[in-house]
């Protein structure tokens, strides 16, 4: 008989502990939201262009976004005159600048977001000198346009043309 009271008691007594000690977690819990906290890519670029020359004209990307881009480019001649041909001009395209299959030109580094010191960073001129043909009519009126694009750059990569074109696939 002793032994059925003995086993009845540990049982009660370990309900007892079992329901405490749940009782207590239950109470004890702390409710607390975590906090995640996101940051939105900010990718907004600018052409620069000083000069109002072939002889002196430059055009420089400005990253005024936040997040770090690549950049592409290409110029485009305008005019209404019929005689006047893209063929007609070379240009002598930046050191930091490579020709991709696309007949767009890639900024070959990473342009940086605008730092915590609101510095804007650019890029290197896009070309250094335009070259115009001498079939040009001395009363043609063209203008040289420069057109970019610019797309976020994957935190922590660095510049490779394949990289930069994948970006640029990818955004369509």
């Amino acid at each position: 008989m002793r032994k059925p009271l003995i086993k009845t008691l540990l049982s009660v007594l370990l309900l007892a502990v079992a329901l405490v000690g749940s009782t207590v977690a239950y109470l004890t819990a702390a409710d607390t939201p975590a906090t995640n906290t996101f940051r939105l890519a900010q990718v907004s670029t600018e052409i620069e262009e000083t000069g109002n020359t072939s002889e002196n004209k430059l055009a420089v990307v400005e990253n005024t976004g936040k997040s770090p881009v690549y950049v592409r480019a290409k110029v485009l001649i305008s005019s209404g005159d019929a005689s006047v041909k893209e063929d007609m001009f070379q240009f002598t395209y930046g050191s930091d600048w490579e020709e991709g299959e696309d007949g767009f030109y890639y900024y070959k580094q990473v342009l940086p977001g605008v730092g915590e010191d609101g510095k804007i960073l650019e890029t290197t001129p896009l070309f250094t000198g335009i070259e115009v043909d001498g079939n040009v009519p001395s009363t043609a009126v063209f203008s040289v346009d420069v057109y970019q694009e610019s797309v976020l750059a994957p935190g922590g990569e660095s510049y490779t043309l394949e990289r930069a074109q994948a970006a640029f696939r990818a955004k369509g």
